[in-house]
This record gives C-alpha cells, structure tokens and sequence, in this order.
C-alpha cells in the first residue's frame, strides 16, 4: 500500500490514529513511514508500510480512557533489537566509570 504525507494511518495490531509526517527511501530501498500521533504527549515513530493500514481520524472524546500500547518497538520508533525498557531515558554510564577511574 501507498501512503503519503498527512494521511491517517494505524498499525495492523490496533493503536492510536496516527499522522504520517513523512514518507522515505532508505539506503537500501525499502519505503519508511514516519508518522506523529498524540497520547499523553506528541509521539514520533518511523514504520514499514507492510504495518499500517488506513484509518479514519476518531474523535478525541472516543479515544479517552482507551487503552493502547504506549511502550516497545511498534509505539515508541526503538528498534526491535533495543529493550522495551530502555526509552533512551536511562542515565547511560560514563566512559570513566567504564574504565573503572573517577
């Protein structure tokens, strides 16, 4: 499927309305889709299309209460190798304390 700039879009497996922000080629050919939707904060994650589906916008009084998954690769753009756990948030060790000196 083909999508472009400002369509509205969801992944297959359920979610959040999103926006797609951006459509791109990688080095290597395949199509990305980037896409924006908000739940609690403004979220950004880049798809393959093979994920999404067309979808309509739903009001947002529909949307309260629901439940979508707001952690992982599929909601949060982290690679899959990356652990759900790790937002990028973490405080990430210093070279030093690597090295075992203050």
């Amino acid at each position: 499927m083909t999508f472009k700039v400002g369509d509205i879009v969801q992944l297959k497996s359920g979610g959040p309305p999103m926006t797609v922000t951006r459509v791109n080629t990688n080095l290597v050919g395949f199509s990305e889709i980037t896409c924006q939707w908000f739940y609690v904060q403004m979220e950004t994650g880049t798809f393959l299309p093979d994920v999404l589906i067309p979808s309509e916008p739903r009001p947002f009084e529909e949307l309260k209460g629901a439940s979508f998954p707001t952690v992982g690769p599929a909601m949060t753009g982290q690679l899959a190798s990356q652990p759900a756990s790790d937002n990028g948030l973490q405080e990430k060790p210093s070279p030093r304390s690597l090295l075992g000196t203050s």
